[in-house]
């Protein structure tokens, strides 16, 4: 599966859903999240609901390329990763 790679602006602060819907088991929720990023990027703040986690991230470096994990916690006990990878570019 290849990487999903996103454009963010040094100035911008943006929010950034990430979805678990198809991944959980009937009856499953996220229970907790971490968010881990490489980079000058900044996690301004994050919330999570059943599926999703809303990541709110600013700042970078113009031409840096930055990952971005978030990893649930279930209340069934499990535990998975997603990432992202955003691009620092002036728009």
């Amino acid at each position: 599966m290849s990487l999903q790679s996103l454009d963010k602006d040094p100035n911008s602060v943006l929010d950034f859903l990430v979805d678990w819907f198809a991944w959980l088991q009937v009856s499953e929720v996220i229970t907790d999240h971490i968010v881990t990023i490489t980079g000058s990027v900044v996690e301004d703040s994050s919330d999570h609901d059943n599926s999703t986690v809303t990541v709110w991230l600013s700042g970078g470096e113009v031409g840096e390329f930055t990952l971005v994990t978030v990893r649930v916690t279930t209340n069934q006990g499990r535990t998975e990763d997603k990432s992202f990878r955003l691009v620092i570019k002036e728009r």
